[in-house]
């Protein structure tokens, strides 16, 4: 995909925030073939549909690909860290801010200083103390264990 593709798909997501929610719940029905949620939000609507009218752009099916990620990720452990090799990077977006983050044979760089872990480099972005290794996405909670 080129940039002029991807720039038209950027614009595209953003119309649908002037959507009529009923209209992104069409989109979400067609894209994936079931009922939307009940209280769904229109957060919710709005990140499924941009997402799936993405992976159709990309020529994937929305549906097929959600499927293909959920068994790709449903053998990890739930609270099992994921092991990264060193040259890793970690990207992660905060309040409109991107973090990198890239694993080295000390541990982890981020703005030109090393760290041991990933929890004092989340600290740091987020102020407040949080796990590192789920601040980057690399554990999940039982909570947020999902199967669809």
């Amino acid at each position: 995909m080129n940039h002029k593709d991807q720039t038209l798909i950027n614009k595209s997501c953003r119309a649908l925030t002037k959507d009529d929610i009923a209209v992104l719940k069409a989109h979400f029905v067609r894209l994936y073939q079931r009922d939307v949620p009940k209280r769904v939000s229109r957060t919710f609507l709005h990140g499924n549909v941009a997402w799936g009218l993405q992976a159709e752009a990309q020529g994937d099916n929305p549906l097929a690909l959600r499927q293909k990620l959920v068994a790709q990720f449903s053998n990890k452990k739930v609270g099992k860290q994921t092991s990264l090799s060193d040259g890793a990077q970690l990207v992660r977006e905060w309040k409109g801010n991107t973090y990198i983050v890239t694993k080295t044979k000390e541990g982890y760089r981020h703005q030109n200083k090393t760290y041991k872990s990933l929890t004092p480099i989340a600290m740091h972005i987020t102020g407040h103390h949080i796990s590192g290794p789920k601040f980057f996405g690399l554990t999940k909670s039982i909570h947020e264990k999902t199967t669809r």
